[in-house]
């Protein structure tokens, strides 16, 4: 589902004639919470984690009290600040697509960015840039710094899982340290053997290990 949602473009269908419908394309950020972290069910899914920001451990109230009170609020007056935000962005000729790339070239020139992806610069310049558009309605206020700052920390953070190569050996190396007994010196054991300072692992072997500890594709381990 989340390939669906993040692809942006929809599955290629054939009339009843045989011909190709037109298919759907679109471009959308989705926001959803939930008491659950998303990344603990995507295994070592690199193409996913590229696709969906992880916002973990933030504390966004200052306490019980407060979040109550803002529930109270939201309840009370949902509604009304999308459509006068949309009706500002046509009445008013609000030039998005100057917003959206000011904020990719902000982005681009962060040298605390760890990243330098142009397809994670896009979807962090939807979040930045709308928060720009929406302070020039004087509609709400927002803290663009404190915005971007915190979408640029996470995304720092979520760039040290992305490397996928790295994170194997690192798996790879602490199921040998927990399973010696599956390798030795000097004979061929089940998974592999050891040949003077190397550790060789069957390829068959090497796969079932590698989908043992979560990673879906281990081709793509062995390019890396």
């Amino acid at each position: 589902m989340l390939y669906t949602l993040t692809e942006g473009v929809g599955r290629s269908r054939a009339r009843s004639d045989g011909r190709l419908r037109e298919v759907s394309t679109w471009s959308t950020t989705i926001l959803s919470s939930g008491e659950l972290d998303i990344f603990n069910r995507l295994s070592e899914n690199t193409g996913l984690k590229m696709r969906v920001f992880n916002f973990r451990d933030i504390p966004w109230t200052e306490s019980a009290d407060q979040s109550e009170a803002i529930k109270a609020c939201i309840t009370a007056n949902h509604g009304w600040l999308l459509s006068a935000f949309i009706e500002y962005l046509f009445t008013e000729d609000a030039d998005i697509e100057h917003y959206f790339e000011e904020a990719i070239e902000v982005l681009r020139d962060d040298s605390n960015l760890t990243i330098t992806s142009e397809r994670v610069f896009k979807k962090l310049a939807v979040i930045t840039a709308t928060a720009n558009l929406l302070n020039d309605t004087e509609i709400l206020e927002v803290d663009v710094k404190a915005i971007y700052d915190l979408v640029v920390s996470q995304e720092n953070e979520a760039n040290q899982t992305r490397d996928i190569a790295k994170q194997a050996h690192e798996r790879l190396m602490q199921y040998l340290l927990a399973n010696q007994s599956l390798i030795s010196s000097g004979s061929r054991s089940k998974i592999g053997y050891i040949e003077g300072q190397t550790v060789c692992i069957y390829r068959d072997q090497l796969t079932k290990i590698l989908k043992e500890l979560g990673f879906e594709d281990a081709r793509i381990v062995r390019k890396k």
